[in-house]
């Protein structure tokens, strides 16, 4: 499933760099994480999805055709 962590952080109003600090990562991490989100850790996901203010359920709909 191609979740849209890209587009669920800016309808939040966040930067990746501010993304970052509040996940304790890089930048850089934060971009790979959007390029290619099959790869982030069902934890990270969690820790996501409440930075930036929603729930998994929500990011999972929003990636429905």
């Amino acid at each position: 499933m191609n979740i849209d962590l890209r587009g669920a952080r800016e309808r939040a109003g966040l930067t990746q760099s501010q993304l970052a600090t509040m996940l304790e990562l890089s930048q850089a991490q934060v971009s790979r994480y959007e390029q290619d989100p099959g790869t982030i850790s069902t934890e990270l996901l969690v820790r996501w999805a409440q930075a930036i203010g929603t729930d998994i359920p929500t990011l999972l709909a929003n990636a429905l055709p």
